[in-house]
């Protein structure tokens, strides 16, 4: 329970009848097209509307331009496709796990990677879709790194994409 009271915020109300509603952040998309992102956060969070598992993904561009803007995404975990695209990007990350319950104990060795990623416009909908890792210090692109792992992760076509 709050201990501010209405009558303790009538004093601001001619201030907030005059203020602007607009947002001065609107959000602005980054044009569809290749870029080159690290990973500086991946969590396993629950959508708001079902309540399902996700792996959230948060993605710094670094370029070739657009360097320093925040992207998101957002796998929903589920079955068929859905599951592939999941397993794929896990796997071109360097993330040959056997079980998807081996997941949360795993999710630090995606922190820190570079990526080269696509972003795709369809509609109203817009998707990034991770492509190659890109060798850094700290994720060599080698055959230790990609031990286990049994497929390579193959490019998506337009007819892969799940919009």
């Amino acid at each position: 329970m709050s201990d501010v009271t209405s009558e303790d915020l009538e004093e601001f109300d001619d201030d907030f009848g005059g203020a602007s509603g607009e947002s001065t952040n609107a959000y602005t998309p980054v044009k569809d097209g290749n870029y080159t992102v690290d990973v500086e956060a991946v969590e396993l969070k629950r959508t708001k509307d079902t309540n399902r598992p996700m792996l959230a993904w948060k993605l710094r561009i670094v370029g070739p331009s657009s360097a320093g803007r925040v992207l998101y995404r957002n796998s929903v975990i589920s079955t068929g496709k859905g599951m592939e695209f999941m397993k794929k990007d896990l796997y071109l990350c360097g993330l040959a796990i056997e079980k998807l319950s081996d997941l949360p104990a795993n999710l630090e060795k995606l922190l820190d990677l570079r990526i080269k990623i696509r972003k795709v416009t369809k509609g109203e909908f817009e998707n990034f879709y991770f492509q190659e890792l890109v060798k850094t210090d700290t994720a060599p692109v080698d055959s230790e790194f990609f031990a286990g792992v049994d497929v390579a992760p193959p490019t998506p076509d337009d007819d892969d994409f799940p919009f």
